[in-house]
This record gives structure tokens, C-alpha cells and sequence, in this order.
């Protein structure tokens, strides 16, 4: 999720399409189904080019989501809009 925002982003796109694009239909759609069956079922049930998507995305979206925040405690935070 984090790379489809990022890619809407650098596109142009306008942040209420990218919420509604990306998290919106997680919390309706993608999180219901991978909390009725698990994610292993989920890549394992997609194309092969989604499930070979998925695993070269994984390492990045790991660090991406593991690593410290780059602003430095208590900045001010900018807004998006």
C-alpha cells in the first residue's frame, strides 16, 4: 500500500484519490478478507506475475515500514495539502 501511494503521489494524483484508492479500499475490501483467510492464501491465489510483484515488494515494504521516521522528533509536522 505504501508503494501505491507513493506511485499516486509522484504522479500528481490528488491526495483525497489516493486515500480513497488506497487506504479506503484496504480497510473495505483487502483487510476483511486477509483477517477470513491469511495472506499466504491471498498471494497464493493471485497470478504469478502478482505473487513474483509480491515477493520483490516485500524487503522494501519491510524496511520501509521497520526503519526510524526521517523527521526528527517533535518538528513541526507539514501538511499534505
Amino acid at each position: 500500500m505504501t508503494a501505491q501511494v507513493d506511485e499516486f503521489a509522484e504522479r500528481g494524483h490528488p491526495w483525497s484519490e489516493i486515500v480513497n484508492e488506497s487506504v479506503i479500499e484496504a480497510v473495505d475490501s483487502l483487510l476483511p478478507y486477509m483477517h477470513a483467510r491469511d495472506v499466504a492464501y491471498m498471494v497464493g491465489n493471485c497470478s504469478r506475475t502478482a505473487r513474483l510483484g509480491a515477493r520483490r515488494w516485500a524487503r522494501a515494504s519491510r524496511r520501509r515500514t521497520s526503519r526510524s521516521p526521517t523527521r526528527p522528533p517533535n518538528s513541526p509536522r507539514t501538511s499534505p495539502c
